[in-house]
């Protein structure tokens, strides 16, 4: 996996579905897999298509309002 930023991530699982974490917000990935098979991993497949997705950004909170306002609580 890989940005235009430069983050590679290699990772190696025999779990269904996987999942990888670390991703920043608003950034488009790059990823593709390919399968290793026999006992030690020695016997290496072909690169899937290469598939692209954006991660989501939060949108800003807007119009909140406090009151009662003190050194420690609000």
């Amino acid at each position: 996996m890989w940005n235009t930023a430069g983050f590679d991530q290699v990772s190696e699982t025999a779990a269904h579905p996987v999942v990888i974490n670390g991703f920043t917000a608003g950034v488009t990935y790059s990823a593709s897999v390919r399968p290793l098979c026999g006992a030690a991993h020695n016997i290496i497949g072909q690169w899937s298509d290469t598939i692209q997705f954006t991660t989501t950004t939060c949108p800003d909170v807007e119009g909140l309002t406090a009151s009662d306002v003190t050194a420690s609580s609000v």
